[in-house]
């Protein structure tokens, strides 16, 4: 899987995706994601496998189960099992719901 792989497993929900920071047109619900964390498999100075961790922040007005469950169903369908943390910024009255998960790079 490429990182453009990951891009479009998550513009398949229909929600605006950026990667890195949003861009400030972008409306709600809207997601960010970005690589968070490499664990690549090495052994004997080489690597064997290129594996990345990713986090796909979901913002929303308030609550919207709906729309966490898109993105869930969108990860899952592509076999990507996230693990899933919910902040609330009551500030903003925004939720950001943060979806991690690994995959295997090409």
């Amino acid at each position: 899987m490429t990182n453009e792989d990951v891009i479009s497993i998550l513009e398949s929900t229909g929600y605006p995706v950026s990667y890195g920071v949003p861009s400030d047109e972008e409306s709600l619900p809207r997601i960010v994601v970005y690589e968070s964390a490499s664990s690549d498999l090495r052994a004997d100075q080489t690597i064997y496998q290129r594996i990345r961790s990713f986090t796909a922040e979901l913002w929303t007005a308030g609550k919207q189960p709906a729309q966490q469950r898109a993105l869930e169903d969108a990860l899952l369908a592509a076999g990507l099992v996230p693990t899933c943390m919910e902040m609330p910024l009551a500030d903003e009255k925004l939720i950001r719901t943060d979806y991690e998960f690994s995959t295997l790079l090409d």
